[in-house]
């Protein structure tokens, strides 16, 4: 005859003194799960994400384990945090590539969400009109046998809104991509009733 008992977030952060404001590096160096990583951002969106996922889901379920009846040591075992461990990395590194791209973006225009787009093209063009010789070596192709050199930029802000519109179109699509991505991680404290 089995028991089972459940345990949640929570004693998974008692049980081994994680640091809930480092989780990245802490997962990182304390169990054998590979965290995908953008060399740019380091473990800033990781710990972000793992701390959002914590205040969320810290009262909830992660983790059953079965034990025989008369077990007096029922606790948490290395091999536990690293089951739960490999399941959380696993839900993040499935869903990098969908987030990572939209927070840097995120990021860029949080201090001014209403400000408009602006995009710049520069060009450059040289002209050469020397007579070309075949039997003369080297090139004619050069900046010294150029005969006009014309450079152009061009600018633009695209903001045809009215201020309204703008903050209309902010309350409606301005999402919070960090609440998005908590989310995905809801099959995980799902998973304990099945």
């Amino acid at each position: 005859m089995n028991k089972t008992v459940f345990y949640k977030f929570d004693d998974f952060i008692d049980k081994f003194d994680i640091d809930k404001t480092k989780f990245g590096e802490w997962f990182d160096n304390n169990t054998n799960s590979v965290i995908q990583d953008d060399q740019d951002v380091g473990y800033d969106y990781i710990n972000e994400i793992f701390e959002n996922v914590y205040q969320t889901f810290f009262e909830y379920y992660v983790y059953k384990k079965d034990y025989d009846w008369f077990d007096e040591d029922v606790e948490l075992t290395q091999s536990d945090l690293e089951i739960f461990a490999r399941r959380l990395i696993n839900i993040y590194n499935n869903t990098y590539d969908r987030y990572i791209p939209l927070l840097k973006v995120y990021d860029q225009y949080i201090d001014n969400p209403s400000a408009p787009l602006h995009s710049e093209t520069l060009g450059k063009s040289k002209f050469n009109d020397t007579p070309q010789d075949e039997t003369i070596e080297g090139g004619f192709a050069d900046d010294k046998h150029s005969t006009t050199f014309t450079t152009t930029k061009a600018s633009s802000d695209a903001d045809t809104k009215y201020v309204s519109e703008k903050v209309d179109e902010l309350y409606r699509k301005w999402r919070d991509i960090y609440r998005d991505w908590t989310n995905e991680f809801k099959g995980l404290f799902m998973e304990v009733f099945d």
